[in-house]
């Protein structure tokens, strides 16, 4: 096992709970803030072009969350998996485990975002959606199904870290997907400076770009510096 690695183990198996509980959940606190900052800043921005705009995306709310819960019931899956194989030691094990992971985050979030792509019309008018706002939630939920893979594997990606005691890095990737979100979306819907004005659709591109970004950011994480990726 690598010094890093024997130094987490130990970390995580001995010493004092209480400073080890703050360490691991303050920086983690902190990030599902972010994280769920999302909706609220996507609201303030989208409340501006007025009450049709804003009940599209309200539309998309339910699914979005039911998706997102299926997202983190992944993520809880690989942290406590992981994190019990990373207490026997086996670095092979932990490798094989953690790839496994997000390759079947990979296929799961791409089979839903394809099922719900298919739907997307059928889905939103069973709920009520009307002529005028189901073109605006169509155009907002097909771009963000685009970003269900890059979204599924930054999360599961930052799961599998977590599993080993280390929480600062999936903290500070949650903040700066919030970030990236909150410098975006005005730029993107408004048509600040030298971007189209986009409105909704502007407030998906944003979600997808924030994913992307740190999405890459994580798997190089895991596959260079952590070195648990196949």
């Amino acid at each position: 096992m690598a010094d890093s690695e024997q130094r987490w183990r130990h970390n995580l198996l001995e010493g004092d709970l209480a400073p080890l509980l703050r360490r691991i959940s303050l920086p983690l606190m902190w990030g599902m803030v972010a994280t769920h900052s999302f909706f609220l800043i996507d609201t303030l921005f989208i409340a501006r072009l007025g009450t049709t705009v804003l009940a599209a995306l309200g539309f998309t709310m339910p699914i979005v969350t039911f998706f997102m819960g299926v997202i983190y019931g992944m993520t809880v899956g690989t942290t406590s998996t992981l994190s019990r194989v990373y207490g026997e030691g086996d670095m092979v094990k932990i490798r094989r485990m953690s790839t496994d992971c997000l390759v079947l985050a990979a296929i799961l979030a791409a089979g839903a975002a394809a099922g719900g792509y298919f739907l997307i019309d059928r889905i939103f008018r069973a709920m009520g959606a009307t002529d005028e706002i189901l073109p605006l939630v169509h155009h907002y939920m097909a771009i963000w199904y685009c970003g269900m893979i890059t979204m599924s594997l930054m999360m599961v990606g930052n799961s599998a870290i977590r599993a080993s005691g280390e929480t600062h890095f999936p903290s500070a990737m949650m903040i700066t997907t919030a970030l990236i979100n909150l410098c975006l979306d005005p730029c993107l819907i408004f048509g600040w400076g030298p971007f189209p004005q986009l409105g909704l659709i502007g407030t998906a591109i944003t979600l997808v770009i924030s994913y992307a970004v740190t999405c890459g950011v994580t798997l190089y994480f895991l596959a260079f510096k952590k070195k648990v990726l196949c």
